[in-house]
């Protein structure tokens, strides 16, 4: 099952919680000694960041492998490198001037074929200087052939080829072609020829092998050396063997002045159209006069993050010095801004959240970080306990709250799909809406039975057709009512859509997704019967209580008695609602009051939700109306005000 794309960031900024979380003391990130790991043991000369991670090394500690299952980090590095997480040793990002590469140890010998099919489309053998790699094929058109010339603006028509051989026939301005046996061959269209750009691999060895832009590849093949003491990664390289995670970064002087002019260039535009967010990042403009740096993690019992930034003169450190401690200020807003995504997520969250005290430890180490700077160089270090108790009661929490949000994800999709499926109805049918007792206690678009009466099938039978479920569509007979001996056994072939996802079902056939079924009149036609506007009418909704999806069975509202309890039967805290524009969205418990509800509810009450729904401040005139007016009034605008002063009226005596 895929995990929605906001939960997954949600886990990996709880994952940073952890790591960031507590007070630290001073550390260096002095290098360690000693050879770098096989994928980093040639570089580019050009080659001035890297970002090398250690995974077997992380995958050996609880929280990381946790993580990792979590977010399914398996399924997409074995879909983009075609080695599964738990075959590689470490993954290294070099990053040059002109040149970006990927090289990969696994822990034991790798499957060729394998990597070539996860990482190349249509893959050709090439040859660089008596050394083979493997590139993705160039489908180019071939040059035009012989008598033809190539069309340009400036240039005339182009000129036709010569005719075929054989007989030829004019007729009336035309030319007839006759007995055309000995045709040309045509051209080969398919063009093997290699594009700078095109994905390439080279293996290295029988465990590394590198992957990046063809030109890059070839450069890699002429260029690569090892990074000795000349090279200014080498000591990044040297210490990456020894830490989980390694980022070094060694910007040339031309290069560092180039992104000087950009930045500037960039905030000036931004001054001028953005000036809010143009005010935070000059905050960041000391940091692009740092000649580089260097920064480690290690994740343990203690989870430890160490870094070091080389500025060129003193003054430009004191500057990156008050940039870093802005930098930490932002993070604590970042702190507050995840807490609330996690409460939109998964809800209010319980004071003594595992999920919470993450934050609140992150917080505490925020305040606690240490910046401090040492001539030309700022020094910062963080820690974090990361033992596993923490990680169990993280894990036991964060688990069922990511399957809810999966949950979540494909109920509001099913309803989307549902919503789209009545439009497509409605356009099929002239306006109409899906018809017997669905949308009103009379089908709107009658289907008769042997006795010439209204059948009783649901608006859900006659939406098959519009889910790709015609062959199930044709298997019911129309003139008979939902539980007739027939219609009776289709039962148990309820499609997926109808299914609450995640629950099982007490008999077979039950669904949630029901209607408001007595606010549509018979013969309405879509979306004129719906005067207060599609974006602000509910189509579809989770009710309370499941019904056989074939029986016309759906929420009937009434005037004066709540309708709340009759919704909200799939998740605890709330429960999901599609409109009919199509857009769908999770209500909280408690959140929606009934006068908002039924103003979502009626299609033609001339009414609108208040501000617990969209969170305005016009809730004085939004979701009721005010006393004696009735249900057609239409308000009059407040008149406008003028700025000038009035005149004053004659006095009398004149």
């Amino acid at each position: 099952m895929d995990r929605p794309k906001n939960t997954l960031h949600l886990v990996l900024l709880a994952a940073f919680a952890v790591l960031l979380g507590q007070p630290a003391t001073l550390a260096t990130a002095a290098p360690v000694p000693g050879d770098p790991p096989p994928e980093l043991r040639l570089v580019l000369p050009d080659t001035f960041a890297v970002f090398h991670v250690h995974v077997s090394g992380l995958l050996s500690r609880e929280l990381p492998r946790e993580l990792a299952k979590l977010t399914n980090l398996d399924r997409g590095l074995a879909r983009s490198f075609g080695a599964p997480l738990d075959q590689i040793d470490g993954i290294a990002f070099l990053g040059g001037v002109k040149s970006e590469i990927t090289v990969i140890t696994t822990r034991k010998p790798y499957d060729r074929d394998q990597i070539i099919q996860a990482i190349l489309r249509r893959p050709v053998e090439r040859t660089h200087q008596g050394k083979k790699f493997y590139s993705e094929e160039d489908l180019r058109k071939p040059p035009f052939p012989e008598g033809i010339k190539d069309f340009k603006k400036e240039d005339g028509p182009a000129v036709p080829p010569p005719p075929p051989p054989g007989g030829i026939r004019k007729d009336k301005g035309f030319v007839f072609h006759q007995d055309r046996k000995e045709e040309p061959p045509r051209p080969d269209r398919t063009g093997r020829e290699e594009a700078p750009w095109a994905r390439a691999v080279y293996f290295l060895s029988a465990r590394t092998f590198v992957t990046g832009r063809a030109r890059d590849i070839r450069q890699f093949i002429e260029k690569a050396e090892k990074p000795d003491g000349k090279h200014p990664l080498s000591a990044a390289c040297a210490t990456a063997g020894k830490h989980h995670v390694t980022v070094g970064m060694e910007v040339p002087e031309e290069l560092r002045a180039q992104m000087q002019r950009e930045m500037g260039r960039e905030l000036r535009r931004m001054t001028r159209r953005e000036p809010l967010l143009a005010m935070v990042l000059y905050h960041f403009k000391p940091f692009a006069e740092a000649k580089g740096g260097l920064a480690t993690l290690d994740v343990g019992e203690d989870a430890r993050l160490d870094a070091r930034v080389h500025f060129t003169t003193a003054a430009a450190a004191q500057r990156g010095e008050e940039a870093s401690r802005f930098l930490l200020q932002l993070v604590k807003g970042f702190v507050f801004m995840l807490e609330e995504q996690m409460r939109q997520e998964f809800g209010e969250l319980k004071a003594d959240s595992a999920l919470l005290k993450l934050t609140g430890q992150l917080r505490a180490g925020l305040n606690e970080a240490h910046v401090k700077v040492d001539e030309k160089t700022i020094k910062v270090a963080l820690k974090a306990r990361t033992d596993r108790e923490s990680v169990k009661a993280v894990r036991t929490e964060i688990t069922p709250l990511i399957q809810a949000a999966a949950l979540r994800t494909i109920t509001m999709s099913n309803l989307r799909q549902l919503v789209i499926a009545m439009q497509d109805y409605a356009d099929s049918s002239n306006g109409r809406f899906v018809p017997t007792g669905a949308l009103g206690k009379m089908p709107v678009l009658p289907t008769l039975d042997k006795n010439g009466k209204p059948s009783g099938l649901s608006w859900r039978v006659h939406l098959l057709p519009f889910i790709e479920q015609g062959a199930l569509y044709r298997q019911f007979k129309l003139d008979e009512p939902w539980d007739s001996e027939h219609n009776k056994k289709l039962i148990v072939k309820m499609p997926q859509v109808f299914a609450a996802p995640g629950i099982p079902s007490k008999e077979p056939g039950l669904t949630y997704y029901q209607v408001f079924a007595n606010y549509y009149p018979n013969g309405g036609r879509f979306p004129a019967s719906i005067p207060d506007g599609t974006s602000q009418t509910l189509a579809i909704v989770e009710a309370a209580t499941p019904v056989i999806w074939t029986k016309p069975d759906d929420i009937e509202a009434p005037e004066k008695q709540p309708v709340l309890p009759k919704l909200g039967g799939l998740f605890r805290d709330g429960f999901h609602a599609v409109f009919w524009d199509g857009h769908a969205r999770f209500f909280r418990k408690d959140s929606l009051s009934e006068t908002s509800l039924r103003a979502l509810m009626t299609p033609n009450g001339n009414d609108l939700p208040g501000q617990d729904v969209y969170g305005d401040d016009e809730g004085d005139f939004r979701g009721y109306k005010k006393a004696g007016e009735k249900k057609g009034d239409i308000k009059e605008p407040p008149p406008l005000r003028e700025d000038r002063p009035k005149e004053k009226p004659p006095s009398s005596s004149s």
